[in-house]
């Protein structure tokens, strides 16, 4: 299951790289296999887009939700894999996640897209169908939609990208992407303990974690090129107090953890 996992992912960032190249060589039009890729979707435009692709390719893909955001919309996300609704024995389940960030975009259309790629393409490209035979692949393309919903874009050729946007954290103004646990805290807490004091929104993506078996998943983020991989942090202590100062926060899949984002960047 692990090689299989580590295959799949490999194929997928390979397959996101080459979307990305041929579409900035080429200057793709706006109108492309259905698509219309020179606008951002609003939040009901991407969850229908969603719903669409489920419908139009029932045996490959289903909708659902880990929950809401602070203003009540839907963190919806969409499965694809061959018998989409039964899972195979030992068959690995990979997550890419977007839009962390609202201000941070590209990432919720680019998952967007990638499901589209993915069922259009399933029957066309020996490449994409052994992705989709052999994974469970979840594609959630928003997890801050409020602040998405409160974003603007920036003026053309806009450096560097400051990080200052009123839509870079959610309705309450928390920054998600720094509101999960850390691996310096206590690692046997109990879930209470775990949730406690945190966003809808980093909640309802805990419990999605903590209730699948998941063997790898990416984040997209956007405004730096930059492929981050675990345990990305250091000590929250000051510095003359860390007991680990200098030391790297390796996590147990270091090695292919460094040729993952690697091939990547």
């Amino acid at each position: 299951m692990q090689r299989v996992a580590e295959h799949t992912m490999g194929q997928i960032i390979r397959l996101l790289l080459g979307i990305f190249f041929v579409n900035g060589l080429f200057c793709t039009p706006c109108e492309e296999d259905g698509l219309y890729l020179c606008q951002y979707q609003d939040h009901a435009q991407l969850i229908t887009g969603l719903d669409l692709l489920a419908a139009e390719y029932p045996k490959l893909a289903v909708t659902g939700s880990i929950g809401k955001s602070v203003e009540g919309r839907d963190l919806r996300y969409i499965k694809i894999s061959k018998n989409v609704n039964r899972r195979g024995v030992g068959e690995p389940m990979v997550k890419y996640v977007g839009n962390m960030h609202g201000d941070e975009a590209v990432g919720r259309q680019l998952i967007y897209y990638l499901a589209n790629y993915l069922l259009s393409n399933y029957n066309r490209s020996s490449v994409v169908k052994f992705l989709v035979d052999n994974t469970e692949i979840y594609l959630l393309p928003t997890l801050n939609p409020d602040g998405f919903n409160r974003s603007s874009a920036s003026k053309p050729n806009t450096y560097p990208c400051k990080h200052v946007s009123e839509g870079r954290t959610n309705v309450n103004e928390v920054d998600l992407n720094r509101d999960f646990p850390f691996i310096w805290g206590p690692t046997n807490v109990s879930y209470t303990a775990l949730v406690d004091a945190r966003q809808p929104e980093t909640v309802s993506m805990i419990n999605w974690i903590l209730a699948k078996p998941w063997v790898l998943s990416a984040n997209f983020h956007g405004g730096a090129v930059v492929a981050s991989y675990p345990y990305d942090s250091q000590s929250p202590r000051p510095a003359n107090q860390r007991i680990l100062r200098g030391v790297e926060s390796l996590a147990p899949d270091d090695g292919f953890l460094k040729e993952l984002a690697l091939t990547y960047s």
